[in-house]
């Protein structure tokens, strides 16, 4: 599995060179393009509120230092983001002109499993220092070959 904003944008090139890995998008880059929608930016009183329903829609559980994060299953995902984009709408005072697209084109990440987790026991950082190195390996191994 890897982890990435513009999951379906890089989703091809990744599976091109590791082809049974599955590509899915990350929850900060998700949570920050709702944030983008609220008016007033950090200046909005509720928007620490909206980003914590956003991120509840997708996580039972954050991530702590011992333990990685419990992603709810795909439709339970869709229905909770769902609501939690609605309760702000009715809040009123909350979306910009740009949230209703940006809320369609997050929930089709949702309804495609961008957000879903197979796997819910892999740590978040720990992953990482695996993946940079098999990329390097295989970047150099591409090099040589060109």
């Amino acid at each position: 599995m890897v982890v990435v904003d513009n999951c379906c944008h890089v989703r091809g090139a990744i599976v091109k060179v590791f082809p049974n890995t599955r590509v899915v998008l990350d929850v900060w880059h998700f949570l920050m393009r709702y944030l983008a929608c609220v008016i007033g930016g950090s200046k909005n009183p509720v928007r620490s509120a909206v980003g914590r329903d956003i991120v509840e829609a997708i996580l039972k559980t954050s991530a702590d230092k011992q333990n990685p994060a419990v992603y709810w299953n795909q439709e339970e995902q869709e229905v909770h983001i769902v609501a939690a984009y609605e309760k702000w709408a009715r809040n009123g005072g909350v979306w910009n002109a740009a949230a209703e697209k940006v809320h369609a084109d997050q929930l089709a990440h949702v309804q495609k499993g961008c957000l879903a987790r197979l796997r819910q026991d892999v740590h978040p950082r720990k992953p990482y220092r695996r993946l940079a190195q098999a990329l390097e390996r295989t970047s150099a191994i591409l090099c040589k070959q060109t």
